[in-house]
């Protein structure tokens, strides 16, 4: 919803809310990525709505997520995001997400339950429009995500701050980094329960926290006072 719009320089503090809707296409269910491209698009108030992509179990193109975008002042609130599907191709597999954010702004993502993400992560960072940063994603609940909880990926740079969240029933990983690019004051992961993290039974590439890129710098990753609990006592940290 509204990517033309904002590149065009229009549609900025816009709020969708009490909304349900359901998209089994492209770019997934509520989008806002052009208010990178152009910040007087931004601000967008995305709350209490529920949004679901069933029908994207038969779209072999399906993705996106729940909320994805990037720009200025985005507050995406008090959401229901559940049963997010994307039909596997070898093309786009796993790419429907709960949340996703793919560019520079400022992110507020709280008070979100996201249940039943079965082709992608709970929350996806990605920097597909620029490099993300400013992002405070808590008091979520992420139950039931097929692929990885938090997944601090590509372009990924500073001020990624995740804090009383309870993610769990995690397929892959409950925490994975796979950026090069974090800077200043990086990652904070507080305060957060991580339950059942790596159900599909271990692996090179499952775990709690997992790392499939370069050495991070010192100082740029700060986990503190989290709990961490896998599918089984023999996964815990790899990378």
């Amino acid at each position: 919803a509204g990517s033309a719009r904002q590149a065009l320089g229009c549609g900025a503090y816009i709020t969708l809310a009490n909304l349900r809707v359901q998209s089994g296409r492209q770019e997934g269910i509520i989008t806002t990525e052009k208010g990178a491209d152009n910040p007087v698009g931004s601000h967008w108030r995305v709350v209490n709505n529920e949004l679901t992509a069933t029908t994207a179990a038969t779209n072999p193109d399906a993705k996106g997520a729940g909320v994805a975008g990037s720009g200025l002042g985005n507050y995406w609130v008090g959401n229901y995001i559940h049963d997010v599907y994307d039909l596997p191709d070898g093309l786009t597999d796993e790419e429907n997400h709960g949340f996703y954010v793919d560019g520079p702004g400022s992110y507020e993502i709280a008070y979100n339950w996201v249940k039943d993400i079965h082709n992608g992560n709970g929350i996806n960072i990605y920097g597909t429009t620029g490099s993300p940063s400013d992002i405070d994603l808590h008091h979520n609940i992420m139950d039931g995500i097929h692929k990885h909880g938090l997944n601090i990926a590509d372009g990924s740079t500073e001020n990624l701050n995740f804090y009383n969240n309870l993610i769990y029933n995690v397929y892959i990983s409950c925490v994975r980094f796979n950026t090069n690019t974090l800077t200043g004051n990086g990652v904070k992961i507080y305060n957060n329960t991580f339950y059942n993290c790596g159900t599909n039974g271990g692996g090179g590439y499952n775990g709690i926290v997992v790392n499939t890129w370069n050495p991070i710098s010192d100082g740029l990753v700060d986990i503190r006072n989290n709990i961490f609990e896998p599918y089984v006592s023999s996964i815990n940290y790899i990378g």
